[in-house]
């Protein structure tokens, strides 16, 4: 999974979860995009806007 426009890199195993939290001025909607073996965030033109991975059980996840 990426996060964009960060290139922020994040491996999910199969059927593995998670939560991802988008906070700041989010002035346009995010954009996800998915395919068979890659899911991409967009968070493009929101100024202040950061975005981080939660596992399930609320730990943050390091790209």
């Amino acid at each position: 999974m990426f996060l964009e426009p960060w290139t922020d890199e994040y491996e999910l195993k199969p059927g593995q979860t998670c939560d991802i939290v988008a906070e700041g001025d989010l002035s346009l909607p995010l954009e996800v995009e998915m395919d068979a073996n890659r899911i991409v965030v967009h968070c493009f033109d929101s100024k202040g806007a950061f975005m981080r991975v939660l596992s399930i059980n609320g730990e943050s996840v390091q790209p």
